[in-house]
């Protein structure tokens, strides 16, 4: 109902940004026009919520997660929210100033090899928020020095993805459970290389470490 459009489910007291951003994105996968009332109502609540360091704050999700999570805290959020933005033709009110520690190549390498990889869900999950806003944040804010960060991140995936199975995963490749980290953790990093039109290297090892994952 239109009442309940914004809350994530039935018994929730408030609507919530994250709930307005996946709306937007289901009129898109619907392939079907947001009403233009509708429209202006969530656009403005979406630009409300913009904050000067660029990031999307929801004050009835504002906990320690949100702000410092990045499974589905205000990093993770940004990368729904430029979908939505972009359906919505609008663009942010504020630079993504938050990103700019990511603008140097040098740090970002180094970032990115002090990181856990052999928790490679977690760890892919850090690496594609940042990696996705800076992409925006050149290909549609026009911010040059993003490309550095990228570039970076780019590099560093080329280096480090794994021949024998074209994923990323610091350790000995056993068992199930192992694959299955691996997986949630290439396909978090699969699509910045794709975005960018590079190939995937060693993909056909990476086919034959998924399908063997696949239930009856």
């Amino acid at each position: 109902t239109r009442e309940n459009m914004g809350k994530f489910c039935d018994s929730a007291v408030n609507d919530c940004i994250y709930s307005y951003v996946y709306l937007v994105m289901l009129y898109g996968l619907l392939e079907k026009n947001i009403p233009e009332k509708l429209s202006d109502e969530i656009s403005k609540k979406i630009l409300d919520s913009n904050r000067e360091d660029g990031l999307f704050y929801d004050e009835n999700l504002l906990n320690y997660e949100f702000i410092n999570g990045d499974g589905w805290g205000g990093r993770h959020l940004l990368l729904h929210m430029i979908v939505a933005l972009e359906r919505l033709q609008i663009k942010p009110q504020y630079n993504f100033s938050y990103l700019s520690v990511y603008h140097d190549y040098e740090s970002t390498f180094t970032l990115l090899n002090s990181l856990n990889w052999k928790n490679a869900w977690t760890t892919s999950n850090f690496v594609m928020n940042i990696a996705v806003a800076l992409q925006y944040e050149r290909d549609f804010m026009g911010e040059r020095k993003a490309e550095k960060g990228i570039a970076a991140i780019r590099d560093w995936l080329l280096e480090n993805i794994r021949e024998d199975s074209g994923m990323w995963f610091d350790g000995k490749i056993c068992g199930k459970g192992i694959r299955y980290e691996m997986l949630r953790g290439a396909y978090h990093l699969y699509p910045i290389l794709r975005y960018d039109r590079i190939p995937i290297p060693n993909a056909k090892n990476a086919i034959d470490t998924i399908l063997p994952l696949q239930n009856a």
